[in-house]
């Protein structure tokens, strides 16, 4: 092998962190399209925001044993969204005025957070928003308190 000659790993399965898998998950009378990777690669994926958490299966069995809980809101906010399944599901069993407001700060866990929300909504849908939402960085907390300067109906997380 010569020097100019490039060894890696990106792009094989598990070592890729951007290799995913579409899932369905069914909940009640929805279905859900989800691309990201299983939980079993936390392991080898340094940015969590892209794997399928346990817990976002039992909070979402909760949503569709209590849709009540979205009935009288107005903007649903879920921390740490990751791949979306919460979110995706809060904005299908909510009511058509509610949006869901879905965050993470990896811009990598951004992108794929959209590509999940248009797998489940039309385009011109505005049922669910992804927005960037940084923990502790002051900047991107002032930049998101300047587009949603009112306090949340709701506040959803999960394997926080």
């Amino acid at each position: 092998m010569n020097e100019e000659e490039d060894i890696s790993l990106d792009g094989i399965g598990m070592f890729s962190s951007e290799v995913f898998e579409e899932y369905d998950f069914h909940y009640g009378a929805h279905t859900i399209k989800i691309n990201g990777q299983h939980v079993s690669n936390q392991h080898t994926q340094s940015v969590t925001g892209l794997l399928l958490w346990p817990a976002s299966h039992t909070l979402c069995n909760y949503f569709v044993k209590k849709p009540d809980i979205f009935r009288d809101q107005n903007y649903v906010l879920e921390l740490g969204s990751g791949v979306g399944l919460c979110g995706i599901l809060s904005g299908l069993v909510s009511p058509e005025k509610t949006t869901a407001i879905l965050t993470d700060y990896e811009e990598s866990v951004l992108n794929l957070l959209q590509k999940n929300i248009d797998l489940n909504f039309p385009k011109e849908s505005t049922k669910c928003k992804v927005e960037q939402l940084g923990w502790g960085n002051e900047e991107n907390i002032s930049t998101f308190e300047t587009l949603y300067p009112f306090k949340f109906d709701l506040i959803i997380l999960d394997r926080i």
